[in-house]
């Protein structure tokens, strides 16, 4: 397959083919920009997105719809800027958010609560979110 994938401020993630030169709106988030889609290591039908609502979402190209689950709510006070997996461990990925200092690891296979929250060091003994 030759597809990408793009996001913008305007809310909408859009799946691109290559050999076509075709572009669709896969999903759309009104008033809500998209800032950063990572792909999970070694499959090549899933990625995640951050918001300026403090989400990260879960997209599935294979999924008939464009449905998005919201796997981290990080609240409205902030927004989930920066996003990256562990790359030989598909199901850990971090999130950093504005302006939040924090760090955190969360595992795809339970994202009720991080694995793991790093804090810089002036900000060690602090209580973290």
């Amino acid at each position: 397959l030759s597809q990408a994938v793009s996001c913008a401020a305007d809310g909408e993630v859009r799946v691109h083919d290559l050999d076509k030169g075709a572009t669709n709106v896969f999903a759309e988030f009104a008033g809500s920009m998209v800032f950063r889609l990572e792909w999970r290591p070694s499959t090549a039908s899933v990625f995640l997105s951050t918001h300026d609502d403090g989400k990260v979402r879960l997209f599935d190209l294979r999924a008939r719809g464009p449905s998005a689950p919201a796997i981290v709510d990080l609240g409205t006070r902030t927004s989930t800027t920066n996003l990256a997996f562990k790359p030989h461990c598909g199901n850990l990925f971090a999130v950093g958010a504005d302006p939040d200092p924090f760090v955190r690891v969360f595992d795809l296979r339970n994202c009720r609560e991080p694995l793991h929250c790093y804090a810089p060091k002036h900000l060690c003994g602090q209580r973290r979110g």
